[in-house]
């Protein structure tokens, strides 16, 4: 990543915590791994996207636990309700 202040080597087994509450991990080389917070979680998952978009209606009442089949916009918000935020011991780097 550029203008980040850390070579390759840097990278490895670094953590940092954005000001929007997002933790990044920094593992070989260019591989970064965001862990968001609750509430980008959520406007991501009520996006209608390809994933959403490929599911059959039987997929999206099954996954809701209905028996009608819910519209793409029931969908999205019922899997942005199930956001939960990350706990402690998930945010720790595992050497």
């Amino acid at each position: 990543m550029e203008g980040t202040g850390h070579d390759a080597q840097e990278k490895q087994d670094v953590q940092h915590t954005s000001q929007q509450g997002t933790k990044e991990l920094f593992f070989y080389k260019e591989t970064v791994i965001v862990l968001g917070d609750v509430e980008g979680g959520k406007e991501i998952l009520l996006k209608s996207d390809d994933y959403v978009l490929g599911l059959s209606d039987f997929e999206k009442a099954a996954k809701l636990q209905v028996a009608e089949v819910p519209s793409v916009e029931e969908f999205t918000l019922f899997q942005s309700s199930q956001v939960i935020p990350w706990e402690p011991k998930d945010l720790e780097v595992q050497n």
